[in-house]
């Protein structure tokens, strides 16, 4: 894992890769920095940039100012844990990232917690346990190269896994980021939702997003007592 600090102070991950393995460079000129703001949480009128919507998750104003307060590493054997304390003193806000690497098992596994440190209410519409950017750019026509495969969940037809083309689920090259109005992405997300407190029931809360070549595949799952 590579960081940087962003000019508002916030602590962006750079690059993500497997230890041992040579980061490679981004395909395109355009997509040469994929930094995003480590923690992504948004407060009741705290809204988003240009760039993005509510609905992308990320974009956040609240997110890019939250400054970096301190750092601590552990270790347990094989099992290496890296907190981060980020902080935003106009709402009082503070968030602990906890990141941890088990071994050389090419496994990322991260958790947040926020603390209202303010004397007044602060109410949390999102937060995500960790934001990443640039899974893709090894290639130029991601757009083609790349499938998202996702799974439903029934009662009775478990782990439905089925694949996904980016344009069919409506990411795809609009070349925006080419005119000179100063766009640095589009507007364009997709997600998937359960309802209730079942975390598992209609969609499986995991994805995996692979290379059509095999070059690389980035599976997730996110654990949570309730619909993610």
């Amino acid at each position: 894992m590579d960081f940087s600090k962003n000019p508002q102070g916030a602590i962006c991950l750079l690059r993500l890769w497997p230890a041992g393995c040579k980061p490679p460079k981004s395909a395109s000129a355009l997509f040469e920095s994929s930094e995003l703001p480590l923690v992504s949480v948004r407060l009741t009128g705290k809204g988003n940039t240009a760039d993005k919507t509510a609905k992308c998750l990320v974009g956040g104003y609240l997110s890019a100012g939250l400054k970096y307060e301190s750092h601590q590493e552990r270790r347990d054997r094989d099992v290496q844990t890296l907190s981060i304390l980020s902080k935003d003193q106009d709402t009082g806000i503070a968030v602990t990232t906890c990141l941890i690497v088990y071994g050389s098992i090419p496994v990322l596994r991260s958790t947040i917690t926020i603390t209202n440190e303010s004397k007044i209410s602060n109410v949390t519409v999102k937060q995500l346990s960790l934001t990443i950017g640039g899974l893709t750019t090894l290639s130029k026509r991601w757009y083609e190269d790349y499938v998202l495969m996702t799974a439903t969940n029934g009662w009775f037809r478990e782990a439905q896994w089925r694949e996904h083309s980016l344009p069919d689920i409506g990411l795809d090259d609009y070349r925006i980021c080419e005119l000179v109005d100063g766009h640095s992405g589009s507007q364009a997300t997709f997600g998937l939702q359960n309802r209730g407190s079942f975390s598992s029931g209609s969609h499986l809360p995991m994805g995996v997003l692979k290379s059509r070549a095999a070059a690389d595949t980035w599976a997730w799952q996110i654990e949570h007592n309730g619909s993610p």
